[in-house]
């Protein structure tokens, strides 16, 4: 009877001991799930803070590319207007060029003219010869019309004299004004020259420069994109491997569960063989079976409920974190009337407990190894745990990290937008010293054509006085023969009428004689 009742007062204890390992292992579940609706949240945080940070680099990065299209087509805008000007100033060149094809002709009119005038004067030349032989052979008969004709001979000597010195004159100011037109032209020329290609020089060398920095800022720019995306797919693949791991360390759970499950069986079949040696007590064994069914159904159910409720909780975390308190409070009312209940059923098993020793062993062998599962998967929640952390230390460098290349990206584009505003101001003066050369090209175009006026006036002025003078002499030139003419016809009229006299006074002789 002594060793009865010792072994009544062991089996509370160990049943006390079972209830107290069952409890702590369904702690251990709610912690684990616990921990894997953080992981969850954790892994959703950190993709949804990626997404944000790569979506935010490439409207960033598109952006840049938006400016950077604008700029060239500004830049192919600006070199069509400069080519537009030189295909302007190439026009203005060949307008001087057929204004000098235009003076050439004048001077060769003007040549031609000259050799006109040479051979007026030739021809006068001859006339006075002519004269010159007609006033030899009636020296004694025409005394006076070689004085009158030497007065005129002296007076268009006079005139040819006062001519040519007025034509020279005229040539002279006119090649002086034809030099200097052409010297203001040539100087005209040379300033646009050297404008146009100063400007030229300085806008494609400002150009390139420009092009050369914002290239290698678009490469650096492209090789800090390409090192964010090598991250990002490095985190990817670290988050995949953690989840993996995560993935083996439920599974592991689930293998523990089903080896709990497997020992639970044997269990019921060892008391279906106790029940049949123990047929009296095989009702009460029963009632205890089913209780205990009962209280791992409820278990289970709780389970169930616990993974509803993890599934709950990755839609909101409020909710989640408010079911799983009042999860927790109602497991902890139901672990206390659980209590209640082992300790009324230890009361009514301790009469039992004596030919339900070996049973017990066998429990608490299996509970033993149970405890040892637990404990190892407890190790290596710590472990995973511990990972995790390093984990979430490391992605929260590499997340400052990237906040700091974020500000580094951001000042960066501070300052390219910065050199934009410089480049545009830049590009402004520019088409205002465009503007300001086209004005003045402009007024130098506008002097070219009034200096090409005011000779190509001049031109007309000396050529219509020139004319006037010509025609002048050649009336002159044509009263003074006509004059002489008259008065040879006078003379011949008077030598016809002395010769008839001289006649008639032979004829009166001749009959005198007779």
């Amino acid at each position: 009877m002594g060793t009865i009742h010792t072994t009544e007062e062991q089996t509370p204890k160990l049943a006390w001991s079972g209830i107290m390992s069952y409890t702590m292992q369904s702690g251990r579940d709610s912690g684990l799930i616990d921990l894997e609706a953080q992981l969850a949240i954790k892994e959703k945080e950190l993709k949804e803070l990626q997404a944000v940070r790569v979506h935010q680099l490439e409207s960033s990065l598109k952006k840049a590319q938006k400016e950077c299209s604008s700029l060239r087509e500004h830049h192919k805008q600006l070199r069509e207007d400069f080519y537009f000007n030189l295909a302007v100033l190439d026009e203005r060149d060949r307008e001087l060029e057929r204004y000098d094809v235009i003076t050439a002709r004048a001077l060769t009119v003007n040549h031609n003219r000259k050799a006109e005038l040479n051979q007026h004067q030739k021809q006068i030349a001859n006339l006075e010869e002519q004269r010159a032989r007609e006033a030899q052979e009636r020296q004694e008969e025409l005394s006076k019309n070689r004085h009158n004709s030497f007065q005129h001979r002296l007076q268009l000597d006079k005139l040819k004299r006062s001519m040519n010195a007025e034509i020279q004159n005229q040539i002279k100011e006119f090649d002086q004004m034809k030099l200097d037109s052409q010297r203001r032209i040539r100087d005209v020329e040379e300033q646009l020259v050297r404008q146009r290609q100063e400007m030229t020089a300085t806008f494609d060398s400002e150009l390139k420069q420009q092009e050369h920095e914002f290239n290698v800022k678009m490469d650096e720019m492209r090789a800090v994109v390409l090192s964010h995306e090598i991250k990002v797919k490095l985190l990817s693949k670290e988050t995949e491997v953690h989840y993996q791991a995560h993935l083996q360390a439920t599974e592991a759970l689930e293998t523990s569960k089903n080896l709990c499950q497997q020992i639970k069986t044997q269990l019921q079949h060892k008391d279906q063989e106790f029940k049949d040696t123990v047929a009296i007590k095989d009702k009460r064994i029963k009632e205890l079976e089913e209780k205990l069914k009962r209280m791992e159904t409820n278990m289970k159910k709780e389970k169930d409920e616990h993974s509803k409720k993890y599934e709950d909780m990755v839609l909101s975390l409020e909710k989640r974190n408010a079911q799983l308190e009042l999860q927790h409070q109602a497991n902890l009312k139901q672990l206390r009337k659980t209590e209640k209940q082992i300790i009324k059923l230890q009361k009514n098993i301790d009469v039992l407990a004596a030919q339900a020793r070996c049973v017990q062993e066998d429990q608490q062998k299996a509970m033993e190894q149970k405890d040892e599962t637990i404990q190892r998967l407890h190790m290596e929640v710590e472990a995973t745990r511990t990972d995790w952390d390093h984990y979430i230390k490391q992605v929260s460098t590499e997340m400052v990290v990237k906040e700091t290349e974020i500000i580094t990206m951001q000042e960066r584009e501070t300052k390219l937008r910065a050199e934009l505003e410089k480049n545009r101001e830049q590009i402004e003066r520019y088409k205002q010293e465009l503007s300001a050369g086209l004005k003045r090209e402009r007024a130098l175009e506008q002097t070219r054509v009034q200096v090409e006026l005011d000779c190509q006036r001049r031109y007309e002025d000396i050529k219509a006085e020139h004319y006037l003078s010509n025609e002048h002499l050649i009336q002159d030139l044509t009263d003074a023969r006509d004059q002489a003419k008259a008065e040879l016809k006078e003379k011949e009229q008077e030598l016809q009428g002395l010769t008839a006299l001289l006649h008639s006074v032979r004829t009166e002789r001749d009959h005198a004689i007779q």
